[in-house]
């Protein structure tokens, strides 16, 4: 079924945006309210800084797999170098 798979993946999308838009705000908020006000720059650059990370390693897995999986399914050898 052509197609089934990018409505599958777009659901899938859909529902881990929408499940971060519902966390990172509250607990963003919940961090910082146990932060001394003078040191609230320092934690808000801190916590923006652990998000981008951790997005980084999420997109670079993802791609990961995504890209393993095409290329079995294509036949490519197992191999570490082409």
């Amino acid at each position: 079924m052509p197609g089934g798979e990018d409505r599958a993946a777009r659901r899938v999308l859909t529902v881990c945006l929408a499940a971060s838009g519902l966390t990172v705000s509250p607990n963003r908020a919940r961090v910082l309210q146990h932060v001394p006000a003078e040191a609230a720059g320092v934690a808000g650059g801190i916590l923006r800084m652990t998000r981008r990370n951790a997005a980084a390693v999420c997109l670079s897995a993802v791609s990961g797999i995504y890209l393993r999986s095409s290329a079995v399914a294509e036949g490519v050898p197992r191999t570490a170098s082409r």
